[in-house]
């Protein structure tokens, strides 16, 4: 994540830098040493990274370890993203804001994210050496060779959410109702991925990973209470 953020601004002050070399000189010679000093700064910065994380991927090397960690963030971040903006979709927040057609794309492309991510953060460890996760210990839940019971609850987790994920295809067959009542099965596939990462993520005691974890945790539970108070709401308008 490090790297490609550096990457991307690596690449804007290049295109920045040749697109001022082409206007006013005299704007081009106030911003070059800037410029100079920015792209020596990344390549430095890109160089070190590389190094900690051990490149080229052979031997020891702990990329593979980091890149499942940080996939497992991400993964982590976009199903709590596809779950919140399910409550916020569900509660009708969002109407007249966005069209129903892009809120439910939106929750789909979430939901695909997430799976796309958490998939890495499980294959990318039959690279590692240290762990030394084969075939069986990445498919299979609770049979994997270093905390199987709570590596078995992330991919029940995963398993689960993809099966959700892949129910917005089916979802004409089976019907809307029951496509609905399926989904309830979303908090349990998140509550599943948060027991994982919080005992097995070798960052969870980290404070920035706590913030985290409590911050977006406080929002699904505010959206699940606002959600049962406005469908009270809802039944006591109906019934007045």
């Amino acid at each position: 994540m490090t790297a490609g953020t550096l990457i991307a601004l690596l690449l804007l002050a290049l295109v920045l830098g040749d697109w001022l070399r082409r206007g006013d000189s005299s704007l081009v010679g106030s911003l070059t040493p800037a410029l100079e000093w920015t792209s020596s700064w990344l390549r430095e910065t890109l160089m070190v990274e590389a190094s900690l994380m051990g490149w080229p991927l052979t031997g020891e090397t702990s990329a593979y370890w980091y890149m499942s960690r940080s996939a497992g963030f991400m993964g982590y971040l976009l199903l709590w993203a596809a779950t919140a903006w399910g409550l916020v979709v569900s509660t009708k927040v969002a109407k007249g804001v966005i069209a129903a057609p892009l809120a439910t794309s939106l929750h789909e492309f979430l939901s695909l994210g997430a799976l796309a991510f958490s998939g890495f953060h499980a294959l990318v460890l039959l690279g590692d050496r240290y762990i030394d996760f084969g075939w069986v210990d990445i498919l299979y839940p609770f049979a994997a060779s270093y905390r199987p019971g709570w590596v078995g609850l992330g991919q029940l987790g995963f398993y689960l959410s993809a099966a959700l994920t892949l129910s917005f295809y089916v979802r004409k067959r089976i019907g809307h109702k029951t496509w609905r009542s399926l989904h309830y099965l979303t908090f349990v596939a998140y509550a599943l991925v948060l027991a994982h990462a919080l005992t097995v993520g070798t960052d969870a005691s980290a404070r920035l990973a706590q913030a985290m974890y409590l911050g977006t945790v406080a929002t699904i539970v505010f959206l699940i209470y606002y959600r049962l108070l406005a469908s009270s709401g809802s039944r006591s308008r109906g019934l007045g």
